[in-house]
């Protein structure tokens, strides 16, 4: 996730993601495509976004898995504050 005047990483969790979600313009966002056993996730209505790139990986001798890395604008940036 990036903020308007620079560019910020977030590593969080889903709570963390969800609180600064309304402030950020552009996304960078990693899929790994498996079927892990979790009890977490992240909501992101990417209707609100526009994609501007995506690679996939598919599975090979490093990854055992395929994973996809995309990068998103927000289509009308403006800052939602919490409701």
């Amino acid at each position: 996730m990036t903020c308007p005047r620079s560019p910020h990483s977030l590593l969080a969790g889903p709570q963390i993601y969800q609180q600064l979600l309304p402030f950020c313009d552009r996304l960078y966002l990693t899929r790994v495509y498996s079927q892990v056993v979790g009890d977490t996730s992240v909501r992101i209505p990417l209707d609100e976004w526009r994609c501007l790139f995506v690679e996939r990986v598919a599975a090979g001798s490093r990854d055992s898995v395929p994973s996809e890395f995309s990068i998103w604008q927000r289509l009308a940036y403006t800052v939602r504050g919490p409701k």
